[in-house]
């Protein structure tokens, strides 16, 4: 996959990394404390991704962080479940 990332897309994952970090910041326990850490380390991992690759979005980005590989399980343990 390889695709082109718009401004509004770059915008939103840089809003969805701030939205996390302040969760990871308010959160009440470890576990949901290292969720919201690690969603806001995969959007963190896929706008250098981007960067690096001069706006597009290359299938490998998922092998070039642990975060974003792991991103699915990071969301099933905040949300208790599968999606």
């Amino acid at each position: 996959m390889v695709g082109v990332m718009d401004q509004a897309s770059m915008e939103y994952f840089h809003e969805r990394e701030r939205i996390e970090r302040e969760a990871a910041s308010n959160a009440t326990c470890d576990t949901a404390r290292l969720s919201h850490e690690q969603l806001a380390d995969g959007y963190a991992a896929l706008i250098r991704n981007v960067r690096k690759h001069g706006g597009t979005l290359s299938g490998r980005w998922s092998s070039d962080s642990p975060s974003l590989a792991n991103i699915d399980d990071a969301i099933r343990r905040h949300n208790g479940g599968p999606f």
